[in-house]
Formats: structure tokens, sequence, C-alpha cells
């Protein structure tokens, strides 16, 4: 049975009438008056007697009208309890880039936790391509990661920027801002792996510029990159 036509066979007859109940359910009277048809056809039988100039329920139609009543009333016990946040449970696998733990995750954690606290979080750390392929496979629920709009389709939300800058320990000679984006890429670049959006857009830039790629140690570990860094 087609739930969406007994909901318009209910509302139909709780408020009397084909055109208060269209404007209920946000619709025109000839569709809920088909929706009625095809709720009949599924049944096999009448619910309404539409003879004469005012409808009225037949003996079958008094009966499925008190299963319909209790079908609506689970409809909105189920919606309410679904909706109320402290009753939701379940584990969320959330797919994080390394980015976001060092900025704004333990803040995030802390608001989930408030809002939801029967919620367990399961947090997976990785790269920004791994965690865009575990979305895509379902092995992550969510994930804050970098880059564009993914290929796949999924529901995406812009959450944040963040600027890409090049940092130096503070024996470095010359400095940093100071230097041309030439000089910069003369030296060593400590960086994300080449699969990852940020060195991407190092990359583009070298490209326009006509600079060929320098000697790098990649990473996967922010922590890392910032240790040999600050050891220079």
């Amino acid at each position: 049975m087609n739930l969406k036509n007994l909901e318009a066979f209910y509302w139909v007859v709780t408020l009397n009438s084909f055109n208060k109940a269209a404007t209920k359910l946000q619709t025109t009277q000839p569709a809920v008056s088909q929706k009625i048809t095809s709720l009949e056809n599924e049944l096999g039988f009448k619910v309404l007697d539409r003879s004469l100039r005012k409808f009225k329920l037949t003996h079958k139609g008094i009966t499925l009208f008190k299963y319909a009543e209790k079908f609506m009333r689970l409809e909105t016990d189920l919606v309410a309890e679904l909706t109320e946040n402290q009753h939701l449970t379940g584990t969320i696998r959330l797919g994080v880039s390394e980015t976001i733990v060092y900025t704004w995750l333990v803040e995030y954690i802390e608001k989930v936790q408030q809002e939801f606290p029967k919620i367990s979080v399961e947090i997976v750390v990785d790269l920004t391509p791994n965690l865009q392929e575990g979305v895509r496979t379902g092995d992550l629920d969510m994930a804050f990661l970098l880059g564009p709009t993914l290929a796949f389709e999924c529901i995406e939300q812009t959450l944040c920027d963040f600027e890409l800058s090049f940092l130096a320990s503070p024996s470095f000679k010359g400095g940093v801002a100071q230097m041309s984006f030439k000089t910069l890429m003369s030296h060593t670049i400590l960086t994300y792996p080449k699969i990852t959006y940020p060195y991407k857009e190092l990359k583009a830039r070298m490209k326009e510029q006509g600079i060929d790629e320098p000697l790098s140690i990649t990473s996967y570990s922010l922590a890392t990159l910032l240790r040999l860094a600050e050891q220079g």
C-alpha cells in the first residue's frame, strides 16, 4: 500500500473536504482525488462513496480510516523521536584531515557531546584523498577534508578556509616573507605528499611561473613537518 495515498485518504476524511486536504498536503484537488482512486485500486474496493453530492465513508472505508489514524500517529511519534537529539543513538564514522585536528576538531566534538549525548564518534585521521574514497565507498559516514568539489554524488557543505603559507625555522637565513616564490622553490620543501590538495596547489603555482619542482620531504603528519621545519 502506498502510504502517501493513505495519508491523502486520512486528510480528506479528517477535514471532510478534498480541497482542504489538497491545501494541507500542498497539492491540487485533482491530485488528491487521484490518490484516493489509486488507493481504492490497490485495495480492490471503494473507501469513499462519491456518488452523492457529499462523499461518505463506505463500510470498509470506516475500518481503513481507523488504521489510517494509527499510521498517522505512528509517523508523528517516529519523527518526534528521531528529531529529539537526546534520544539519538549510534556511531558516526568521521574522517578528519590533520589540518582540522589542529584547528577546530576539539570544539566540534565538545558540541556534538552536548547536543547528541548518546552518539559515539569514531575518528579516522587521514589524507584528504583517502578520506574522499572512504566517503565514496561508505567506510566513512562523513568527513572534514580539504579541496574542491568531490567527483561523486554526495552532500557537501563549505565549512571554512585556510591560508596556505610557508613557514621556516627562526634560524632560517634570508626571511621567508622577503623571498620570491622562485627563491623559495630553490630550497628543500617540507610538505604533504604529492597526492594531496596543498601540494597540488603548490604545483599549480610552480607551473604558472615555469618553475621546476624542488627537492621535497613529504609526510602526511603535520606534526612531523613542523618538527622538521623548527629544527631547520
